[in-house]
């Protein structure tokens, strides 16, 4: 083989190479079926919610993702909604919650107040922290777009999702699990949980200030049980407090009066989260000496007590208060 050709050939492939190295390779994937996970946010009027589980699906694409909301509109006109992008006078967390915030006091430090728009959006993920100031967003349909980057570069998703904006459920009672029990002997090996139609519940607004709940227990006539006395924690067998309306006072103190209790909830929803056990649900117990149990007659049944499981969720903010009427007994 001629020397001189090999060489040439040799150089020829280095060349190659290294051109080849020199070339700069494509950096991630940003893929063309990027969206949104799901096609609609259902927001209540004034409610919080974090809609964090409808995310940006990535199709593969490299990650990180920054997501940037670009504009929302009233889905009827196609118009910009303003209403989203205006301030209102509520609140939101500047830090975490922990179990040692304990007062108002150190709840308020979570929070900061002031003029903000009704949402946040989390451009890591790409998904909206609501507030109390979408009390002043119409209720309707709104879309909106978005704008995706990686490494590899930016894509549109144009009508990415439909936010719908409705009335708020204020409350909800949860039937089966509001209701009156009896123990004939005054013990919980004997308790039994009464019918529906034993007792009555109300709910009732009693203004738009202090998110304070208030909780009431009346006898057949109206006639309340003094909480100070006759409303008292309900014991397992082995000596356990169940849940009570304490339980849930997470950052203020309950204050009692002879008919009613009760504490400021700080925000909703109330109960603000689940206890370690037995979930969102109060139980309440009145002993023989303060009630008189139409199935268990004193004369007959003399330890007979009363018991009262509650399980209600306030969902907006507000001055609240909770009714129970026992139509199966009378305060003594």
């Amino acid at each position: 083989m001629n020397k001189s050709y090999t060489v040439l050939t040799f150089a020829a492939i280095i060349s190659v190479l290294f051109f080849s190295s020199c070339k700069k390779i494509p950096e991630g994937y940003l893929s063309e079926n990027i969206r949104y996970q799901y096609p609609t946010i259902e927001v209540e009027r004034g409610v919080v919610k974090i809609a964090n589980e409808n995310l940006i699906f990535p199709d593969g694409s490299t990650l990180p993702l920054n997501v940037k909301l670009l504009d929302i509109r009233d889905k009827a006109t196609g118009k910009h909604a303003d209403a989203w992008f205006r301030s209102y006078d509520s609140y939101r967390f500047i830090s975490p919650l922990t179990a040692t915030d304990t007062t108002m006091e150190l709840f308020n430090k979570r929070i900061e107040y002031g003029k903000f728009p009704p949402f946040d959006f989390v451009a890591s993920g790409g998904y909206f922290r609501f507030n109390t100031g979408t009390k002043n967003v119409p209720v309707g349909e709104y879309e909106f777009d978005l704008e995706v980057s990686n490494v590899k570069g930016t894509k549109q998703i144009l009508n990415a999702a439909t936010i719908v904006v409705k009335e708020p459920i204020p409350y909800v009672i949860d039937q089966a699990g509001t209701v009156l029990g009896t123990a004939k002997d005054g013990t919980p090996a004997t308790h039994a949980y009464l019918a529906q139609s034993q007792r009555t519940v109300t709910v009732e607004k009693l203004g738009d200030g202090k998110n304070q709940v208030f909780l009431k227990i009346v006898d057949k006539n109206g006639k309340p049980f003094n909480p100070k006395t006759a409303i008292q924690n309900r014991l397992l067998a082995d000596g356990s407090v169940l849940n009570d309306f304490t339980t849930f006072s997470l950052f203020d103190k309950t204050q009692y009066t002879d008919s009613t209790m009760s504490y400021n909830f700080g925000i909703p929803p109330y109960p603000f989260k689940n206890a370690p056990a037995n979930s969102k649900y109060m139980y309440l117990w009145i002993p023989a000496q303060y009630v008189e149990i139409d199935q268990f007659p004193s004369a007959t049944n003399p330890k007979a007590a009363l018991t009262v499981r509650v399980r209600i969720d306030i969902k907006v903010e507000g001055t609240w208060l909770i009714t129970i009427k026992a139509l199966n007994a009378k305060a003594k």
